[in-house]
């Protein structure tokens, strides 16, 4: 049976992609502008300096980059803080975990103050020993140090402490790293069979979690 579990928060405990993926048409129609469809597909392969230079110019916006920059925080914090919602059936499977005695603790990428409010608000944070970040550790998930950061916070053996994530990228690193892995499917991600073949167990639905459950029992 699995001693503790390492959950990352956007994608796959959190349905919160589609903030990051609508981000830029969000944030320019909250403000009364009209962008155009493909907006949001030119900004994904920019970073968000790169973004708000670009949005400025395309659509002569009367606010600065500062100002602009400051907007489209303040719209990530206010999703964070009052709409992102968990996905089905996500606290239940927390709740079963942790009732068996499983230690829990989230490594994300995004703002850990954001998620703890997430997480208060949707009645999870209890469950957690702590939420670890990336920007606080000053990496990114290509390092398996917010992994490692956690498992010390667990106080949990490696081999029997899975770590639960959406991105492929993600998963080949905890599995380098030698931890079991477990890829939850989002449908913002481009090609989940890929994900589901490199993690070592996939998991569709928190509703439906048997397979996890019988993997876990056999670690």
């Amino acid at each position: 049976m699995i001693e503790g579990a390492i959950f990352d928060a956007d994608g796959t405990l959190l349905d919160s992609m589609g903030v990051w993926t609508a981000l830029g048409s969000r944030y320019l129609r909250s403000l009364g502008y009209l962008p155009p469809p493909d907006l949001d597909d030119r900004l994904r392969l920019m970073s968000l300096p790169q973004g708000v230079a670009y949005c400025r110019k395309l659509l002569s916006m009367r606010e600065s980059e500062e100002e602009t920059l400051r907007g489209i925080r303040g719209v990530i914090t206010g999703f964070y803080r009052n709409e992102a919602l968990l996905k089905p059936g996500a606290a239940d499977f927390l709740r079963l975990l942790h009732k068996k005695g499983v230690p829990l603790a989230v490594a994300t990428a995004s703002d850990p103050e954001l998620i703890g409010a997430a997480f208060e608000r949707l009645g999870i944070l209890p469950l957690f020993r702590g939420i670890l970040s990336c920007s606080t550790l000053g990496v990114g998930k290509d390092s398996p140090l917010p992994y490692e950061k956690a498992l010390e916070l667990l106080g949990t053996s490696r081999h029997k402490t899975p770590v639960f994530e959406d991105s492929f990228l993600a998963i080949l690193t905890a599995k380098k790293a030698g931890f079991p892995t477990v890829a939850v499917f989002d449908p913002h991600e481009e090609e989940p069979g890929r994900i589901a073949s490199a993690a070592d167990c996939f998991l569709r639905d928190f509703r439906r979690p048997v397979s996890f459950l019988q993997y876990a029992e056999a670690l």
